[in-house]
Order: structure tokens, then sequence, then C-alpha cells
């Protein structure tokens, strides 16, 4: 059964187009415009729990307090470790609030991984999502030379620590409530933290996204607010959030800087709801609840949907059956003859009979997945295989390929409506410039452009030479017709060696 909340349209804040916005203060100014509207949703026990704008807000001020109160500060790091939760969000954004950088951990790290992580950015503080990511940490701090610049350890879901002796374990609902009486008992406090927020820098760290460290140790990617929520005001210009009811659903590591863009923040700078799912496994029944209106999927989760369509066929009645294979089969020809001629329309006969088909066979089954209201299908962090594309294409959706990597935000290249191509990631989004190197190695130069690696000049020069990219003089240079990246081009330009990027001049 699927959602019938209607959802806020999506409104780009004016701040946004100022290039002077930040995170924290995205979040204040929704508070205020809309505190009772619906912001996030979990499950509870089976049970989606709501928590409006101003819930939001309120938490975030609070745990920002609790964590001022232990010294907390201007760029001091706070790693968050475990899934996707409102525990996480709030986590981010406090630490953001007191201009510090919140360093998200994946949850399936072992202890040794999330050691150097902790280390290497010198978090005071760790915030972990259950009982087995505290006992990482605790792991973490008895080997091998331990945390040496760890104070704290919040733990959002307390299950299975009654017994934890652990001096600096806090639970994270009870920061909050410590951070709501400081409030509470001097009000002056909170007052200059919301001056604070209004302070912050665009340019400032927001985030550090570490790298999966295949060349060599990990590199911690240093991104600010004004790259990170260019990134998203890009995305959504291209796919037109504007006036629309965005919903999205968080399923992926939040570390991942895809999911940060396409949940945190877009929710942030478009204005939308972000719903939490259950857990990886849980992402296709969350889908059917939840039916958002766009939706990052990897390409292993859009063929898992695409192999239970069709194990359902195979197990539907014999007539039925059959008669779903013959439509998918006529779709997937229409799909096809549309895609040997991108950006044209197809005969109006075929046209004809794609939307017969779509009436009579695949309206009801996308509906029945929650894909209905879907305006944006995205696909990234690989190409997704042709045959599911086309796949997808014959039911109705289409899937956009998006193409980016750390350095760059998550996003670089993007299909564009109407003008897709099998096999290709788009062209560049405005604002980004492209040119390839003699070796043929993408460069790219834009404000979605990271600020380097922290406590790495090296690797952040040879990142960052991108000589053959230079600005522009012409506007012909930086049409989005430039570059259009391929699926075989995208795996020579994953990681900064091969697509070197440079800040604007």
């Amino acid at each position: 059964m699927t959602s019938s909340i209607r959802h806020p349209l999506a409104a780009l804040h004016p701040s946004v187009p100022a290039r002077a916005a930040t995170l924290p203060a995205l979040l204040r100014q929704r508070a205020s415009e809309h505190p009772d509207r619906l912001a996030l949703r979990h499950k509870d026990r089976g049970i989606w729990r709501r928590v409006s704008w101003a819930e939001y807000d309120a938490q975030v001020m609070h745990l920002a307090l609790f964590l001022r109160a232990r010294g907390l500060g201007v760029g001091d790091c706070v790693a968050i470790v475990g899934d996707g939760s409102p525990g996480w969000f709030f986590a981010d954004l406090a630490t953001q609030s007191l201009g510090g950088i919140a360093v998200g951990i994946y949850p399936t790290n072992p202890w040794a991984e999330l050691q150097y992580i902790v280390r290497h950015c010198r978090a005071r503080v760790v915030v972990c999502g259950d009982q087995e990511q505290v006992d990482k940490v605790l792991d973490a701090l008895r080997e091998e030379g331990g945390l040496p610049h760890l104070e704290l350890i919040l733990v959002v879901d307390p299950k299975g620590l009654r017994h934890y002796e652990e001096e600096r374990l806090v639970v994270l609902d009870d920061a909050i409530a410590e951070g709501a009486r400081l409030a509470g008992a001097v009000p002056e406090k909170l007052l200059a933290l919301h001056a604070d927020v209004q302070a912050l820098r665009p340019e400032q760290d927001a985030i550090i996204v570490y790298t999966s460290g295949t060349t060599g140790m990990p590199k911690g990617a240093r991104i600010s607010h004004r790259s990170v929520i260019t990134a998203s005001w890009r995305l959504g210009q291209v796919y037109g959030f504007e006036g629309r009811a965005l919903s999205a659903l968080c399923y992926l590591p939040l570390c991942h800087v895809a999911e940060r863009l396409f949940s945190t923040v877009t929710q942030l700078v478009w204005n939308g709801v972000v719903n939490f799912a259950e857990s990886i496994d849980t992402v296709t029944a969350d889908l059917r609840e939840i039916a958002p209106s766009y939706f990052l999927g990897v390409p292993r989760i859009w063929e898992k949907i695409q192999r239970d369509i069709m194990l359902a066929s195979r197990q539907s009645h014999p007539l039925a059956r059959t008669a779903f294979g013959w439509a998918l089969g006529r779709a997937e020809r229409l799909a096809h003859a549309a895609n040997e001629r991108p950006g044209q329309h197809l005969p109006w006969q075929q046209r004809l009979e794609g939307r017969v088909l779509q009436a009579l066979f695949f309206n009801n089954l996308l509906a029945g997945l929650g894909l209905d209201r879907m305006f944006f299908a995205a696909a990234g962090g690989a190409p997704v295989p042709a045959h599911t594309t086309v796949f997808f294409q014959a039911l109705g959706l289409l899937v956009n390929e998006v193409y980016g990597m750390t350095e760059t935000c998550g996003l670089i290249n993007v299909q564009r409506p109407g003008s897709t191509r099998l096999g290709w990631a788009g062209p560049p989004v405005e604002g980004i410039e492209q040119c390839t190197g003699p070796d043929g190695e993408l460069l790219v130069r834009g404000d979605m452009v990271f600020s380097g690696y922290l406590h790495d000049e090296a690797a952040t020069q040879a990142a960052m030479e991108g000589a053959g990219c230079t600005r522009a003089t012409s506007p012909s240079a930086t049409r989005p017709r430039a570059i259009s990246v391929s699926s075989i081009a995208r795996s020579r330009s994953s990681s900064p060696a091969a697509a070197r990027t440079s800040r604007p001049r």
C-alpha cells in the first residue's frame, strides 16, 4: 500500500542561486517557513513515525548545544557510523551548525578501517547507530594505539548496551534532552547558536567523504557547503524539481556522497521529504509503501526489481504470463526504436501503441511496485546493463544514468530527459567545464569540485592539476554538448588520478 500523504511542492531557496547558502541555515529557514510540515519519516516497530521541520530543527539545535557544552567547535570532526536514520541527520546537521565537519563511515567497515578514519580525521566524537558499531569503536580504542582524539561516543539505538561501563558512552536521545535543558535554562545559548548558524560561510567544509582506498589508504575528500548545495541545485535544474512534490527513500549508506546528495542535501535545497528504509534488504518493500517521487538506485537494485517482476510473471497463470510476455516484447521493441533516434519522436502509430500497452499492462504494475509516482529515476555508482535500462523503459520508467565521483559531490554528467542514449551518462551539468587530457583522462572544473584531501597536500595537488582544462573563453565551450561520458569512460575516470579536478579560477 503506497503512502497517501500529500507533500509540499519543491521550491528552491533564494540563498542557493545567490551562492550564500549553508546546510544548517537552510534547515533553520525551512523550519521557520513550514514548521508543521512533514520533513522525515522512519519506521519504529513497523509503524511510520513522522518528524516535522520544527522537530527536525529543534533536535539539531539541542544536540548542537550539547556538543558545544562538551567543547566541540569550528573545524572539529564528528564521525558518524550506522545505517540511515533521523539520528544520522541530527548528528550531521548539529556538527555543521557548530562549524564542525561531519565524517561518514560505512557501517560495514571493520574496526581497523574505522580506526584509521577516526584517527586520520582526528574526530573528537563518534556517533554510532547501534551496539555493533559501538563495539567496533571500543575495539578501535583498545587496539594498536587506540583513538587518541576521541572524547565522546554517542549511540542512536542503545539496545544491548545497558551493562556497558564505558564512561564516554552517551545515548543520543539523552544528549538531545540535555541540550534542550541547556536551551531552557539559558536561552541566550540557543540565540547565540542561531546567530552562529547564520554566520557560517558557504566555503567552509561541511563534510568529509573518504574514498574507497582501492589505490592506497582511503583519502578524506573535503566538501564545502557551496559545493554540495550547488550539485543539488544543478541536479534539480536538469530534472525540473521546482514545483514538484519531492519524496525520497534513503537506503544507501549516508557516508556515500550520492546518498547524501539525493537525500539530506536535496531535501534542504528543494524542500522535500526523506523516508528511511528499514534496511537495504527491505528496499523493494519500502518502495511499495512510500512510492517516492525520485529515487537513486545502484545497478543491483534495478536488476533486483527486474528479476522480481520476471519471477512473478513466470509464477503467474499461463494466460497472464503469455499476455505479459507479448506486451513486454512489443514494448521493448518500441524502446529500442526510441533509443535509435534519441531526441526525436517516434511515429504516431508507435506512440499510440506504447500508450495502449501502458494502460492495459504496465500502469498497474508500476503502481504495485511503488514506481508510478516517480518522475525521476536515477542510476549511479556503475553503469546499468543495457537490457535492464530497456526493460524499465518498456514499462514506462526511464532510468537516467548519473555520473560523478566523490571529488565532484557525486555529480558531473547526467542524461537529459528526451535525449538519452544507451551506455552514455550524458553531457555535463551547467557550471561544469570538461576536457580530455593528452592521455584521454577526463579533466573537470566547477563549483562542485571538492576542496582537497584532508592532511594530504600532495594528493590534492595531483588531483587538482587539470592543466588541460582551462576556463572556457567562449560560451560554446561550456555548452552541455561539449563532452558526453560513456560507460567505458566512466570506468577510466572512477578515481582522482583518472578524472582530475580543479576549482574555478
